[in-house]
């Protein structure tokens, strides 16, 4: 199964100046959230310059690294469900239409 049908929403975990976010949406993602502490001096600009040069619709949220550590707890929470019965793992469906950079 190619990764493209099967995942809608990409969440961008430490982005930077979006170079993977742009390329996944411009491949085939419907939703992008690119998240990054944009702590060097101009680093937030040049991943908005680089959304308005491509006329992006990526979202980005500049986030503290104990933010960014809840949301990818929040994600693994949200996409690893043990099941009582033994060491099975069990998928939500949404969570197979979402791919989570690292």
């Amino acid at each position: 199964m190619d990764l493209a049908d099967s995942v809608n929403a990409v969440l961008d975990v430490g982005a930077w100046d979006g170079f993977f976010s742009f390329e996944f949406e411009r491949r085939w993602a419907k939703r992008v959230l690119a998240i990054d502490t944009w702590t060097g001096p101009h680093a937030l600009e040049t991943f908005k310059l680089a959304r308005q040069r491509f006329n992006s619709k990526v979202e980005y949220e500049r986030l503290d690294v104990r933010d960014i550590l809840a949301h990818l707890a929040a994600v693994a929470l949200f996409n690893d469900q043990t099941s009582a019965i033994g060491p099975t793992r069990k998928r939500r469906p949404l969570a197979r239409r979402v791919c989570l950079l690292r």
